[in-house]
């Protein structure tokens, strides 16, 4: 979802460029990174395998290739 967001909102950013929207744009990712954090320890905390599973999956997009 959050990936999707940023895709979005980086096309509107694209058709109507200009230094507001730009500045609009980097606050809305830093706003969605602090959003992102609080919602995974909110996770880790409530659900003790998600800490398994967060190291194996990247934060907004998927890992493409895992550590061996």
């Amino acid at each position: 979802m959050y990936a999707a967001h940023f895709v979005i909102f980086l096309c509107v950013l694209l058709q109507r460029f200009a230094p507001l929207t730009l500045g609009l744009y980097v606050l809305f990712v830093a706003g969605q990174i602090v959003r992102a954090r609080i919602e995974e320890r909110k996770l880790a905390a409530t659900f003790p395998e998600y800490e398994a599973y967060r190291r194996t999956t990247g934060m907004f997009f998927p890992r493409l290739f895992q550590n061996a």
